[in-house]
């Protein structure tokens, strides 16, 4: 018997089980919004696909009518049983590497230090960096950079100024943002410039940049554990510090508040004298800044006030200066024992092999920087014990307690103010006043001058 044709929308033969299941699909329509389709398209039937098993006569007649037969693969290799009806899965994306500085972009110094010491290793060991067991986080930095690592005497050097455990990684500023203008001081251990420091685009801010000589001594470290933590009006503010790209002659720069006057030694011999009510205030704000080092806890002793730590700022405010060799005592009858500071200010408590002294060193220091100070009036402007050296000083101040001579002062300005430099200045620490009473009795004389 004949067979009928075979409609073109009817089954066909399947190849596998999954095709079977697919067939059913096609008797039973499933809606669109099932299949992840649009509501205006319908499914599209199966393809049908070639049948690799012998057929009968009448079924290859039935094949050989069939219009959609001619455009299938020649080879049933070919062919491909994925329903075309239902969403082409995805090919599965491989995961991509995971991104390191390189890849991005050079991360500058201050972004990689805001990184934790583990995240640098691994961006070491992502770039095949070997890493020192020993590493610190700036020679980690050092390492990403392209710098190497460094010698073992260098090391050191940076392990010493480990800005994490100086707790200065938000205070550290680029070198880029840094401008270094004109000298403006130097000393045994640093040179001193006025520079400007570019805070943003439009912020530009006047500081005074600190190049350190040579190395990094436990001096210079002492004085950035200081700086930090201070925070008063008559103290100079520290604003961060700067490590230039290597190689550089300066390990480091500390940027802080410019004071346009420069020191009081030269602010004395450069300008002329102030009013008496003035000239107290200037000495008023020297006795509160070392107050404000003494009544801290612990106590902080400056143990080198003199002229030329003393810095003036434009508006002619005083500020205490130069933290190198501060000593911090730490309980209430605790006595330092170092031999330190500039003898002309210095105490006599100070002139001994072990010397053992307190915060009354400061005020003997203050004493003179005073006096000094009160010399403004004078054709010739003089430090303490200005033409003796050394030995002459350790004699005629420790032995025969000579003090700097005062009749001009108590001429000028008066009896209470000569009297508490006799206070100040004497001879055991014990009989000498704290800093408060000093500025307490200058805060009367200036009471004293504002009514006269």
């Amino acid at each position: 018997m004949h067979r009928t044709k075979r409609p073109s929308q009817g089954p066909i033969f399947m190849r596998s089980p999954r095709s079977r299941r697919l067939r059913r699909l096609d008797r039973t329509p499933v809606p669109a919004r099932r299949l992840g389709l649009s509501p205006n398209l319908r499914p599209v039937h199966a393809v049908p696909l070639r049948c690799t098993q012998p057929l009968s006569k009448d079924t290859q007649n039935a094949w050989a009518d069939e219009p959609e037969l001619g455009s299938l693969p020649s080879s049933s290799s070919d062919l491909d049983d994925t329903p075309t009806h239902l969403p082409r899965p995805q090919a599965a994306r491989e995961p991509e590497p995971a991104s390191t500085p390189t890849q991005r972009g050079p991360l500058s110094r201050t972004a990689l230090h805001k990184h934790r010491r583990n995240s640098l290793v691994n961006m070491c060991e992502a770039q095949h960096i070997p890493v020192p067991a020993d590493a610190t986080k700036p020679m980690l930095v050092d390492l990403l950079l392209g710098a190497g690592p460094a010698p073992s005497s260098e090391r050191r050097e940076l392990g010493g100024l480990d800005l994490e455990r100086l707790d200065l990684l938000d205070r550290e500023i680029p070198a880029d943002r840094l401008e270094k203008l004109e000298q403006i001081g130097s000393g045994a251990f640093k040179v001193v410039h006025r520079g400007r420091y570019h805070v943003s685009r439009t912020q530009v801010t006047p500081v005074a940049i600190s190049d350190l000589r040579d190395e990094v001594t436990e001096m210079d470290i002492k004085e950035l554990k200081f700086l930090r933590d201070l925070c008063h009006e008559n103290i100079v503010r520290f604003i961060g510090i700067s490590i230039p790209p290597r190689p550089s002659p300066v390990p480091c720069m500390i940027v802080s508040e410019l004071c346009e006057n420069g020191d009081l030694f030269d602010y004395i011999r450069n300008t002329p004298p102030p009013s008496h009510a003035a000239l107290f205030r200037l000495l008023l704000q020297i006795a509160q800044g070392l107050e404000y080092l003494h009544t801290r806890t612990p106590t902080i002793v400056h143990r080198d006030c003199k002229s030329t730590n003393v810095l003036i700022t434009a508006n002619g405010t005083a500020k205490i200066a130069d933290f190198g060799l501060a000593r911090v005592k730490t309980s209430a009858r605790a006595r330092i024992r170092s031999l330190v500071g500039t003898v002309n200010w210095q105490a006599p408590e100070l002139w001994v092999p072990k010397p053992n002294y307190n915060e009354k060193a400061d005020v003997w220091s203050a004493a003179m920087t005073f006096w000094e100070a009160l010399q403004w009036h004078q054709p010739e402007k003089r430090y303490p014990f200005q033409g003796m050296n050394e030995h002459q000083i350790y004699m005629l101040v420790g032995q025969k307690k000579l003090r700097p001579f005062v009749g001009g002062i108590r001429r000028r300005y008066g009896g209470d103010i000569v009297d508490l430099l006799d206070a100040m200045w004497a001879q055991l620490p014990r009989d000498r006043p704290t800093m408060s009473q000093v500025c307490a009795q200058l805060a009367a004389c200036i009471g004293a001058q504002d009514l006269g």
